[in-house]
């Protein structure tokens, strides 16, 4: 019997090691909505709360950088059932490649490591990865993972939505959002990093 062949989501002859920024998606096995919730949205600016085993994935999304200096995470969200993380790879300061470890590596120790803290196997056996190719790349992604929890209550609550057109047009600049941003930032808010839309 021929069965399916699993498409790659990888791009051929690509080193995934290379300096630049990628755009990563993990989505939870099954999609079970267990790392957050998304609350407030029919009054106002929608708020994440992370769930224990959300609060497990934040810490582990803060450690890439502790444990990979040449790894940045610029922005990160954790819905429900999936996260997105944009990471950089760096140069070192006379500007030569740092030692890295490739994007699959990184993913692979990052799922190892809130799949040992909360005792099974949480993610889907894959994830999906986007290469930045540019500044204006680099900005899509950011306003992504920013609007995301807006998305989401429009697609999963779209007759719960009582917000005002304009709120909904200029949702890019909500500041309540629980989202990462920035090397050694330690707080939650709008990203403020050169090359993303800030406040």
């Amino acid at each position: 019997m021929n069965l399916p062949q699993r498409k790659g989501n990888r791009l051929e002859n690509f080193n995934y090691n290379e300096v630049g920024a990628y755009f990563l998606t993990l989505c939870v096995k099954d999609r079970k909505q267990i790392l957050s919730n998304i609350v407030g949205a029919t009054t106002g600016r929608p708020q994440i709360k992370l769930t224990e085993i959300g609060r497990i994935v934040e810490i582990a999304i803060r450690n890439v950088e502790k444990y990979y200096p040449s790894v940045s995470v610029d922005s990160f969200i954790i819905m429900p059932d999936h996260i997105h993380l944009l990471l950089q790879i760096h140069t070192d300061e006379n500007g030569r490649p740092m030692v890295a470890p490739t994007i699959d590596r990184i993913v692979k120790q990052f799922k190892g490591y809130v799949s040992k803290k909360i005792g099974f196997s949480l993610w889907q056996k894959s994830y999906y990865d986007h290469v930045i190719r540019c500044e204006q790349d680099y900005r899509e992604a950011c306003e992504y993972i920013e609007n995301n929890p807006i998305k989401w209550i429009m697609q999963t609550k779209p007759k719960a939505i009582k917000l005002p057109w304009v709120y909904i047009l200029f949702a890019k600049l909500i500041k309540d959002v629980h989202f990462g941003h920035g090397k050694g930032k330690g707080h939650y808010g709008i990203i403020a990093r050169e090359g993303c839309i800030g406040v």
